[in-house]
């Protein structure tokens, strides 16, 4: 027997754009939630939050958080170094990422502070290499004591702006500007220390405010193919994951034969592009 499904507009899934976080609540748990080495970074007294890693060997410690803002964006975050940055203890500020383990192969975007320059620059990820787009002046962190607030902005087409205080507050210098629209979505925020085992704890952050609007994905899913599993189920294929709230509503499958809208919709298999009916 032959049977036609109508399918209804789907949406493709979401995540979440703007967030603040200053660490009041002391953790960083929840609102907003943190992942990574979770065990290398504490709240300390002072409501900031702070590398506790490897004492022993010194190493790279990363924790990242849900970010979709890129589109008229901006991101700020006050960093403390107590220590002269080097070549060996330096921190990247993840704005964008594909993914939450920042540290892998990741494409986006991010701020080095320190390096060898002992600057402020701004630098695209490539996978496993990167690349510095905006150069920032050189020794501008090279100091016993850094208390830097960096601000970063986004335009809708992609011109970029960092700007920086090395008093901590919010008394900008241009560090340069640059276009590049080589990704157009973020996923996730996140910061990278990394640090020899004389500055396991000598790191900290705060204040971090990121606003923006998120990608927008205006070219619905696109049905593929089906797979008949019996008389009683049909699976249908999209090309990309589907919106729960749309995909799983019984009245947007509509099929013939005096059939009717289906009784359950469930996804199938590993992912959300794959519903059964």
């Amino acid at each position: 027997m032959k049977i036609l499904v109508v399918i209804f507009t789907f949406l493709s899934i979401s995540m979440f754009a703007q967030f603040t976080d200053d660490f009041s609540d002391g953790d960083f748990s929840a609102n907003p939630e943190w992942v990574g080495n979770t065990s290398d970074f504490i709240v300390n007294a002072s409501n900031e939050l702070q590398l506790n890693g490897n004492a022993e060997d010194g190493g790279t410690s990363y924790l990242s958080t849900a970010s979709e803002s890129f589109y008229d964006a901006s991101w700020e975050f006050l960093v403390k170094l107590d220590f002269y940055p080097s070549g060996s203890n330096y921190c990247d500020i993840y704005l964008s990422a594909n993914t939450s383990e920042i540290t892998a192969a990741t494409q986006g975007y991010f701020v080095k502070i320190g390096n060898t320059a002992d600057e402020i620059s701004l630098y695209r990820k490539d996978n496993t290499s990167s690349t510095m787009i905006i150069d920032g002046k050189d020794n501008r962190v090279d100091m016993a004591s850094v208390n830097v607030r960096v601000k970063v902005t986004r335009d809708f087409d992609g011109n970029w702006t960092l700007m920086s205080d090395t008093l901590g507050g919010t008394n900008y210098y241009t560090e340069g500007s640059v276009f590049d629209n080589t990704y157009l979505n973020s996923q996730h925020f996140g910061v990278v220390c990394i640090y020899s085992k004389t500055r396991a704890n000598h790191f900290f952050f705060d204040d971090f405010i990121v606003a923006g609007d998120p990608y927008v994905d205006t070219v619905p899913p696109l049905f593929v193919s089906h797979q008949i599993i019996d008389n009683q189920n049909i699976v249908l294929i999209f090309n990309e994951d589907l919106d729960p709230t749309t995909a799983l509503n019984t009245d947007n499958y509509l099929i013939d034969n005096s059939i009717g809208h289906p009784a359950s919709v469930s996804f199938y298999g590993a992912t959300n592009s794959q519903v059964l009916l």
